[in-house]
C-alpha cells in the first residue's frame, strides 16, 4: 500500500508542476477549454506541492475526515 501511495503522490506532483508550467487550468463542465491560473491557484498549487514533497505524517493521517484508527 505504501508503494502505491508514493506512486500516486509522484503522479500528482508531476501533473501539478506541468499545470504551473503551462499557466492554464481546465474549465469545469467545458471539456477542452482552459483559462489562465489566478494568483490564488498558484498559491494553492505551491502549497500542495510542498505537502506532497514531505513525508506522510501521523498528523496528516489524523486530520482526514474518516479515521479508521478510531473504529473498534
Amino acid at each position: 500500500m505504501k508503494h502505491n501511495l508514493k506512486n500516486r503522490r509522484k503522479g500528482v506532483a508531476k501533473r501539478l508542476e506541468a499545470q504551473l508550467e503551462s499557466g492554464v487550468k481546465p474549465v469545469k463542465k467545458q471539456p477542452g477549454k482552459t483559462e489562465p491560473l489566478t494568483d490564488k491557484d498558484i498559491k494553492r498549487i505551491n502549497k500542495e506541492l510542498k505537502i506532497l514533497a514531505g513525508p506522510f505524517t501521523k498528523y496528516q493521517k489524523k486530520n482526514r475526515k474518516f479515521n479508521t484508527e478510531s473504529l473498534p
